[in-house]
């Protein structure tokens, strides 16, 4: 069962899910599908991602909101519309709640007003996204190497051994 929380680890190695197998034809509707936008549908942050192939098929519960997007929208561009504080701003509006904790209903989703481009441009923004993301992970984890380096060299002079693990 895929739950909100799954969205704050969205970016990074896959949590575990736990499995319950659902055959209620019912269920359709409540599955994940490739591609999807999942979206909080009751959180005090606005985390958005587009499901991976490796959740496809799994059933969501009622604290997440799934947005299959037409021909018109590229997943990842309306995700990154939605994350950004312009698209954020119409999430929390659109909420129904006079506490911290956003209340979306599928309906006031819907309302949200999202600016479109031609297709093909939509084709080159979505690379230049997926380009920005392997960069940020490639300096993210190059920056974690160079911190541990950094932690093993500091040891080893204070200690007298080589605990260098690069």
């Amino acid at each position: 069962m895929l739950t909100v929380r799954w969205l704050s680890a969205a970016n990074d190695p896959l949590p575990e899910l736990h499995v319950a197998r659902v055959t209620d034809l019912r269920a359709d509707r409540y599955r994940v599908r490739v591609g999807d936008v999942l979206v909080p549908s009751r959180s005090t942050s606005i985390r958005v991602a587009v499901a991976p192939p490796e959740i496809d098929g799994t059933v969501f519960n009622s604290t997440l909101l799934a947005v299959r997007c037409s021909e018109q929208i590229h997943p990842e561009l309306l995700a990154a519309y939605l994350m950004h504080p312009a698209g954020a701003a119409h999430l929390v509006s659109a909420s129904q709640s006079g506490t911290a904790q956003m209340n979306l209903t599928t309906a006031a989703l819907g309302e949200v007003p999202v600016p479109l481009v031609p297709i093909e441009q939509q084709q080159e923004l979505a690379a230049l996204l997926a380009a920005a993301d392997v960069a940020h992970r490639n300096a993210t984890e190059a920056a974690e190497l160079r911190r541990r380096v950094a932690h093993d060299v500091v040891i080893s002079r204070m200690t007298g051994r080589n605990n260098v693990h690069a």
